[in-house]
C-alpha cells in the first residue's frame, strides 16, 4: 500500500492573490460563456455577441476585463484591418473551463 502524498505546501501571500483575482474574474457567467466560446479560436466581438447574445457594450466590456487580467488576447484581422480578433491567451485557460464544467 503506497502511503498518501502530502499535500503542497500552503500558497504564499502573493501567489493566493494572484489567484483569487483570476477566480474572480473567472465567476461571472457572461466572461465564462465568452471564453468557451474563444475556446473554437479566435472571433471578433461581433461573433461573440452572437455566441452569448449579448449587447455589444456588454461584450465588449467583459472582454476589456479579461484583456486586462490576461486571459485573452487581441489583435487585428490580417484580411481586415478594422477587424479586431479575441483569442485566449493561454490553452490552459480552455483546460481551466473543461475542469469547471466537468460533473
Amino acid at each position: 500500500m503506497t502511503e498518501p502524498t502530502t499535500p503542497d505546501p500552503a500558497l504564499d501571500a502573493a501567489a493566493a492573490e494572484t489567484a483569487a483575482a483570476l477566480f474572480k474574474t473567472l465567476a461571472n457567467p457572461m466572461r465564462l460563456r465568452l471564453l468557451a466560446a474563444l475556446r473554437a479560436g479566435p472571433l471578433a466581438v461581433g461573433a461573440l455577441q452572437d455566441a452569448v447574445d449579448a449587447p455589444q457594450s456588454a461584450v465588449s466590456v467583459h472582454l476589456m476585463r479579461m484583456r486586462g487580467d490576461g486571459l485573452v488576447t487581441c489583435h487585428r484581422s490580417a484580411a481586415d484591418a478594422r477587424i479586431m480578433l479575441y483569442a485566449l491567451a493561454d490553452p490552459r485557460i480552455g483546460r481551466l473551463l473543461d475542469a469547471a464544467l466537468a460533473r
